[in-house]
């Protein structure tokens, strides 16, 4: 068994003072505006769920896929706009991705956001990476310490972890990704040595942790994860698909759940923050899979009231689909 104690270097995830990694650093994927749609070769005959491998990429125009993009983008602008006149929210930035063609749209998709909990994604991508060339990782079993810090949460797990029980890596991976365990998290940020959790942070694009460090990010930048994810093209195609089939049962069911039809699967994160003046921050972000065209949608919102901020994102999400399934008609 392997006890967990709290290391001076590790920086929270979370929704305390102090956070896990430092200033998020922009991904270099090359990105595709509302104007152009870009055809994506994917992997045919798979026997996967939740991803899609990536093969190729070829560019190709399409007026109507731009106008409809383009009118999506207009009403979630004026959507956004209303929200901050009610005063619902201070701000809001959306990116929504189509999967299977390329094209997207933003509204104030470069605003940064404190992102919390939404980093327990990479966090988790990265101990998959590490476990590449440690196996022996998913075969221990670990404890926190009692002694180990803790946050309060707007949103806490539903069923929490125990502190001073043994749980294996998968149990934490899974308290991590369904339920947002902080305590899951910590441990799983202590599994991998310091060297190799910065090596793998950096290659995500993000700068290694560091004690006391806040952070910031673009609702587009945190949505390059989720195409990582789904195009399987970090960790395995087995280990994509594992994590994004974990966050499809996360246990949040505000935000883009909420402005969803039941029967739609989605594969997500959401992520919280509180700050000292009164300002609170709630995001959510996944890859919804509509068929025959699944898209990514990230929201981030800032604000004085969780409520209000999850009926923002919950009615961002209820637009784009409803627009999305428009098109189909």
């Amino acid at each position: 068994m392997h006890a967990i104690s709290f290391r001076r270097w590790v920086v929270w995830i979370g929704v305390g003072g102090v956070f896990l990694a430092g200033v998020f650093m922009g991904m270099q994927i090359p990105h595709w505006h509302a104007d152009t749609s870009l055809i994506e070769k994917r992997e045919q005959n798979s026997s996967f769920t939740f991803i899609s491998p990536l093969l190729a990429c070829e560019s190709e125009s399409s007026a109507a896929s731009q106008g409809a993009l383009l009118d999506l983008q207009k009403k979630l602008h004026s959507l956004i706009d209303e929200q901050k006149r009610s005063g619902a929210i201070t701000e809001a930035g959306v990116y929504f991705r189509e999967l299977k063609y390329g094209g997207w749209i933003g509204v104030n998709e470069n605003l940064l956001f404190t992102p919390g909990s939404l980093l327990k994604v990479p966090l988790i991508m990265s101990v998959y990476e590490h476990a590449i060339e440690h196996p022996e990782i998913t075969q221990n079993q670990y404890e926190l310490a009692t002694s180990a810090p803790s946050f309060p949460l707007h949103y806490p797990p539903p069923a929490p972890i125990q502190r001073g029980n043994a749980y294996t890596l998968d149990e934490l991976v899974r308290a991590t990704l369904i339920f947002s365990d902080n305590d899951a998290a910590l441990m799983l940020s202590q599994v991998i040595d310091e060297a190799s959790l910065k090596d793998s942070y950096e290659r995500l694009g993000i700068s290694s942790p560091r004690m006391g460090a806040d952070y910031q990010v673009s609702v587009k930048s945190y949505a390059s994860f989720f195409r990582i994810l789904y195009n399987a093209t970090y960790i395995s195609r087995t280990m994509s698909e594992y994590v994004l089939s974990l966050l499809s049962e996360s246990t949040f069911d505000k935000g883009l759940v909420a402005g969803l039809p039941a029967e739609i699967p989605v594969a997500h994160k959401f992520g919280e923050r509180e700050l000292g003046d009164g300002t609170v921050q709630l995001h959510d972000c996944g890859v919804v899979y509509t068929k025959p065209n699944p898209y990514i949608l990230c929201v981030m919102t800032r604000g004085k009231d969780f409520t209000q901020l999850e009926k923002t994102i919950a009615e961002i999400s209820r637009t784009t689909y409803s627009e999305i399934e428009a098109q189909k008609q």
